[in-house]
């Protein structure tokens, strides 16, 4: 799994001296890679929450935090039953797994009601947003394989992990605005940003 693959040197970073241990690591990579899908989940759960707010609608964003806390107080509490080590923490981050996919499920039925007959998605926009990340592939790539392959200690591992991170990142916001026709406007602003 590449999310696997990404997550276990930054893992082995986190843990330093008597904490790395083969089976410490495993644990922490799996937690990682859990929080990374529960941060896309997330994601959804706090745009249409945004949304529902923005169309002066309370009630359901409240009902949906109610729903979110029941979700995982009953998971967490069904992670006691795992035993206590590495898997019970894992199973407490996919308790918020579950409740991220829970919320953003709810609050994207809720807009969908909401706004219906209109679309739920711009098929445009979002060709537009997956060809910007398929712009960071490279960048991403690129700093996987120097990760691995190339850097062996942990403090240079992370630093170039963050480096790729941000030559990433830049590669879909360039692409981004271009494909939207903002560049110009982004360029302004930077300009701006750095005269002051």
């Amino acid at each position: 799994m590449p999310a696997a693959r990404i997550a276990e040197p930054v893992a082995s970073a986190l843990a330093n001296g008597e904490l790395h241990e083969p089976a410490i690591v495993r644990w922490l990579t799996a937690c990682l890679v859990v929080f990374a899908v529960a941060q896309l989940a997330h994601a959804f759960y706090e745009v249409s929450r945004q949304a529902l707010f923005a169309r002066l609608d309370t009630s359901e964003p409240r009902r949906t935090s109610t729903v979110v806390m029941v979700t995982r107080t009953v998971v967490a509490l069904g992670v006691l039953l795992l035993p206590a080590d590495g898997y019970r923490l894992v199973g407490l981050c996919c308790a918020m797994l579950l409740a991220d996919l829970v919320a953003s499920l709810m609050t994207l039925f809720m807009i969908r009601t909401a706004i219906r007959p209109e679309r739920l998605l711009d098929l445009h926009r979002l060709a537009i947003v997956g060809a910007a990340t398929v712009a960071m592939l490279p960048a991403s790539t690129f700093g996987f394989w120097v990760v691995q392959h190339q850097v062996h200690d942990r403090v240079p591992q992370l630093a170039v992990s963050f480096v790729m991170g941000v030559v990433a990142l830049a590669c879909f916001g360039l692409v981004l605005a271009l494909l939207t026709g903002q560049r110009p406007t982004v360029i302004t602003k930077l300009r701006a940003r750095l005269r002051a």
